[in-house]
């Protein structure tokens, strides 16, 4: 990541640059196979810091039990402590089943307004959602998207949009923003 910054500040001094792991020890709640990534040394590395968040990803490893929030809370809080001094935002989350006939992965209107205001409570400063439309087509057919097929708002597009609406009226507040320094840490084996 270092050597990538390096190649892309001789092209570009302006943008800022992000990494967007796709899963790391905690943010994927399993086993973490080939995701076990260590996210101190990335956030060493980015200007901004981030992550690909899939909430749903203990749903796929512990049968279909959903996560408990405290664990979302967690992650959050344990990508802020890793990105320092640097902002954090969710690169990406998902934000429906991978495909239309997965039985994980459905995230409903609350449960979307809850991730995301509980991201932001852990002084997250953005959130990209992955994707507008459904897949049409391929092996994620009509899997993801914040609208329905016909392009009508699903009820996780609303939730979106009311946090929207929220951040639109006070998003330069939320951005200025920062938690106190805790006085006490909790570590978890």
């Amino acid at each position: 990541l270092r050597q990538l910054v390096q190649t892309l500040r001789k092209y570009d001094t302006v943008h800022p640059v992000n990494a967007n792991p796709v899963g790391t020890p905690w943010a994927n709640f399993n086993n973490y196979g080939a995701y076990n990534i260590d996210n101190w040394p990335i956030a060493d590395n980015d200007d901004t810091d981030g992550i690909s968040y899939y909430p749903d990803g203990w749903e796929r490893e512990h049968n279909l039990e959903p996560c408990p929030f405290w664990l979302h809370n967690l992650t959050f809080n344990t990508i802020r402590s890793a990105s320092g001094k640097k902002n954090y935002i969710l690169t990406e989350i998902f934000t429906n089943a991978q495909n239309g006939l997965a039985l994980n992965g459905y995230l409903d209107h609350d449960f979307m307004g809850d991730v995301a205001w509980t991201a932001l409570a852990n002084d997250c400063k953005g959130i990209i959602y992955w994707k507008w439309l459904p897949f049409m087509r391929g092996r994620q057919s009509l899997g993801r998207g914040l609208t329905r097929v016909d392009g009508e708002l699903a009820a996780r597009g609303e939730a979106v949009r009311d946090v929207g609406s929220v951040i639109k009226k006070y998003g330069e507040t939320l951005f200025q923003a920062h938690l106190k320094k805790a006085q006490v840490g909790v570590l978890v084996d």
